[in-house]
């Protein structure tokens, strides 16, 4: 009887990167000293010959398959062609990128077992959430790298549309199938305040209508964030700094100044962890001091943004 594996699954509706296939996993049990995954030599010539440079078992696997068959392609064309307006949009495919436990063979009546124990456990679920979107979102680091696309950007779970924790056999998970799945529940946010659920919409329309305006600095405070869920401490340090440095230009120009900030105290907090940085990955202290100087400059910006201004004559 074919061995069983546990996976978890994450469902889109959109391109995130990298291209279908199969991507060998390093796991920390099966590693050769550089921290490359292990190859076998000990293959048949049946197996050499179907591609597999692997024995089953020693290393992870994550699998990017399409549910649907893809939308059609357009033909290439000179002039723009009228559509068809009553044919409705093209059909999306389903995006499916499935973590597999591949160095966990087990038999059915243990992955069943386990499954069971997953389906009631949010702390267990969100573990293995965890590791499947660190994994996918490395894969998703290194296709932006490589394409040198800045556009491709990682995930969370709240992008995939469903998300799944299972198990399968090495020939039905690498296509998205599972033999028994449990769907995990959307993850639940903080109850938000009715004025944090409008400012979304309210600065949207603003800037739309001409009102309001996004600083640049803004930017680049979101992509600190991105960083720091990334542990990319050191990557967030500078970005902070240079927001910092930004918005403080901006909001003179825009003679917004006056929003209760010190940016030379702003300046030298964030030059003081910059120059940390030397030594390597910020330490947790540094981090919250990191996260705690984003927050002070974000109410700052809503306190602009939202606050009316007098108009002189």
């Amino acid at each position: 009887m074919a061995s069983s594996f546990l996976a978890v699954q994450f469902e889109f509706t959109h391109a995130i990167g990298p291209h279908a296939g199969r991507y060998i996993v390093a796991h920390p049990s099966s590693v050769d000293s550089t921290g490359a995954a292990l190859r076998s030599d000990a293959l048949t010539r049946r197996q050499q010959l179907s591609g597999q440079t692997m024995q089953k078992g020693t290393a992870d696997v994550l699998a990017i398959s399409v549910d649907v068959a893809p939308a059609r392609i357009p033909k290439l064309r000179r002039k723009a062609k009228e559509a068809e307006v009553d044919s409705g949009p093209a059909e999306v495919p389903l995006l499916l990128a499935t973590f597999i436990r591949g160095t966990r063979p087990l038999d059915r009546k243990v992955a069943d077992a386990e499954l069971l124990e997953l389906s009631v456990d949010e702390d267990a679920q969100q573990a293995w959430v965890a590791e499947g979107l660190l994994v996918l979102n490395r894969a998703i680091r290194a296709y932006r790298a490589g394409s040198r696309d800045p556009y491709v950007r990682e995930v969370a779970q709240r992008d995939s549309r469903t998300t799944r924790i299972g198990y399968g056999t090495t020939e039905s998970l690498p296509n998205g199938k599972f033999t028994r799945a449990a769907v995990l529940p959307l993850p639940l946010g903080l109850k938000a305040s009715r004025e944090e659920r409008l400012a979304p919409s309210e600065t949207t329309a603003n800037v739309l209508a001409g009102r309001a305006s996004v600083l640049e600095g803004e930017d680049l405070l979101l992509r600190a964030y991105t960083d720091l869920d990334h542990g990319r401490t050191r990557a967030a340090a500078l970005q902070v700094r240079a927001a910092v440095h930004l918005l403080e230009l901006e909001l003179r120009d825009l003679d917004g100044g006056n929003i209760g900030v010190d940016f030379d105290e702003l300046a030298n907090d964030t030059d003081r962890i910059v120059a940390a940085i030397a030594g390597g990955p910020l330490e947790h202290e540094q981090v919250v001091e990191v996260e705690a100087i984003v927050e002070r400059i974000e109410h700052a910006i809503e306190l602009w943004r939202f606050t009316p201004r007098l108009e002189t004559s």
